[in-house]
């Protein structure tokens, strides 16, 4: 799921009414990082952090925000488990055609990359999500895994009619560098995206991905439809 889904529905407000749990950040060297690019979406980012305390992540949580975010809704992330709500700048849309409103400033994704230097911070490791994600179980495992770590986009068709093989980068395991950052920068003007959106940026970036099980992390709700069979709900990570 990503913040191309539009607004939150029902079911993920309903996590607003979870109290936040007390927990203290460890030192850690990774970070669970969103981006908030409209404030649309910011029930599913108080959604989304709260969440992860109630699976009591160990590790330091962190939004990105735009410069446009407004002061109220910055403290109502942090009330709701952010450890730092940092901001960065929009970076422009390559594309001429954007499908989606939602699209038009996605690229500002790319600054989790940039992650080390926006915080301050030696971050190893950054566990990117979707803000309109929810974590129903403890998921510190991911900061264990490689760049770039993905589920595959499950409920997308590929080239042969069935699922596709490219990865979902709704969420991602990635290590944060400058360097890596100003490449991404430099291929977008090349990669073109139909949509507007950045993944298939990101898919051509990262070809040859490290895949994670797709039946439990960024579980996306079309498969209910698709694949009930293999549907596991108590199994999934995140949805």
């Amino acid at each position: 799921m990503g913040q191309s889904s539009g607004r939150c529905g029902s079911a993920i407000l309903a996590w607003l009414t979870l109290s936040s749990l007390a927990y203290t950040p460890s030192q850690s060297k990774c970070s669970f990082v969103t981006v908030l690019l409209s404030e649309d979406f910011l029930h599913c980012s108080v959604a989304w952090l709260r969440s992860l305390r109630r699976g009591a992540t160990a590790h330091e949580v962190t939004v990105l925000v735009l410069p446009e975010i407004s002061p109220d809704a910055r403290a109502r992330l942090l009330q709701a488990g952010a450890d730092q709500v940092v901001t960065t700048q929009e970076i422009e849309n390559p594309n001429a055609v954007v499908q989606y409103q939602a699209f038009a400033k996605n690229y500002a994704i790319l600054r989790v990359w940039q992650l080390g230097s926006l915080t301050g911070k030696d971050f190893q490791k950054a566990v990117y999500m979707d803000s309109d994600m929810i974590v129903t179980q403890n998921s510190d495992h991911l900061c264990q895994r490689p760049e770039l770590s993905a589920a595959r986009d499950l409920g997308a068709q590929g080239e042969d009619g069935l699922h596709s093989e490219e990865f979902n980068a709704g969420l991602m395991v990635l290590e944060p560098n400058e360097a890596t950052f100003q490449r991404l920068v430099d291929l977008a003007p090349q990669v073109r995206s139909s949509s507007g959106g950045v993944q298939p940026l990101l898919r051509a970036a990262f070809p040859d991905f490290h895949p994670l099980d797709h039946w439990r992390d960024n579980v996306n709700a079309r498969l209910f439809d698709l694949s009930r069979a293999e549907w596991h709900v108590e199994k999934a990570r995140r949805v």
